[in-house]
């Protein structure tokens, strides 16, 4: 009796065993991926994971990629927001609203106005699947746009500069830079084919470094000097300054700025002082814009009346102003 009821309870415990190890594993990396229909070992997944986490792409709302369904131009175009960040995302409900089609007539007109605004993509309907011509076509025309691609650059794989923004052309530009970068590849490349999210992911994973690369060296000004009626030059050390209302000098200063490209942006390092300081003034002598420069004016400080003065600097490796400009203008000036 006694050895029966060892058996049994052997027995049990063997299959009990056996009950657990059946079970599925559960790994960290699949309790903390996003997204419930996406097999975290998919080729397209880690990129995915990383874009749903800096918010270049979203979801369904219920947990959901749907990798297999296919995008329409109106999730393209928030997705080229997202990219540039043309707009203020804290004007949606959620990020996984982006994708919901349930609210598409909610979310999609401000992404739809802002490519639109700047031609980035072609469509009399936003719910129109987007095929994959378009996508890159969309992807290359916000590169040109946002000087994230630049003319020596596609000059460099055989685009004739003449052509670069030739509209009838630059599908065919499209199509040669992307190649030339690696996000287009030989056999895979379906023109008229529909764009699955799964594939939109892919090809974002391709892009999106490139593009990245080039948003660390950023345009920080797009001043129109028309608007300027005159501008202040203060040296730091000495207080001294003086105002010029020359249309000429007020437009050297202006390309100087709209020239410069930031190469690195962090906070204000406070104390120091600052070598000189530039004002722009309207007709009614509002002062709508004032630079502090540091150094050897390869970093400036950029701020707006009503607003924070101490905010970010911007630096780069070239002068925003060749190196004797301030003390010429206070010399002529006085």
């Amino acid at each position: 009796m006694v050895r029966k009821y060892v058996a049994i309870k052997i027995n049990s415990i063997i299959f009990i065993f056996f009950i657990i190890a059946a079970l599925p594993v559960v790994s960290a990396a699949e309790e903390s991926f996003p997204f419930t229909d996406v097999n975290p070992d998919a080729s397209y997944a880690a990129a995915l994971a990383e874009q749903y986490e800096i918010g270049l792409i979203g979801g369904m709302g219920d947990g959901t990629f749907r990798p297999q369904e296919r995008v329409t131009y109106a999730m393209l175009a928030q997705i080229l927001c997202n990219v540039t960040d043309g707009y203020d995302p804290a004007d949606w409900t959620s990020r996984e609203a982006y994708f919901n089609p349930d609210v598409i007539e909610t979310w999609y007109e401000s992404p739809a106005g802002f490519v639109s605004q700047y031609d980035l993509i072609e469509t009399e309907n936003w719910t129109d699947t987007v095929v994959c011509s378009d996508t890159i076509r969309a992807f290359y025309r916000l590169g040109l746009r946002t000087e994230m691609i630049g003319e020596e650059e596609l000059s460099s794989y055989g685009i004739d500069p003449s052509e670069i923004y030739d509209s009838e052309k630059d599908l065919k530009n499209a199509e040669i830079w992307a190649f030339s970068e690696g996000i287009l590849r030989e056999g895979e490349y379906k023109p008229d084919a529909p764009v699955t999210r799964a594939e939109l992911s892919e090809l974002l994973a391709r892009v999106w470094p490139l593009m990245d690369d080039h948003r660390k060296i950023t345009r920080i000004c797009l001043i129109d000097s028309s608007e300027i009626t005159s501008i202040r030059i203060q040296n730091g050390n000495t207080g001294e300054s003086v105002r010029y209302s020359d249309p000429q000098i007020i437009s050297e200063a202006v390309g100087y700025l709209n020239d410069f490209r930031c190469s690195v942006k962090q906070p204000l390092r406070p104390g120091g002082g600052y070598g000189y300081n530039l004002s722009l003034y309207t007709r009614d002598s509002e002062w709508i814009y004032s630079f502090t420069f540091f150094g050897a004016i390869q970093g400036m400080e950029m701020y707006r009346p009503q607003t924070d003065m101490f905010g970010q600097i911007y630096e780069s490796t070239e002068l925003v102003f060749p190196e004797d400009w301030f003390d010429t203008m206070i010399q002529q000036g006085r």
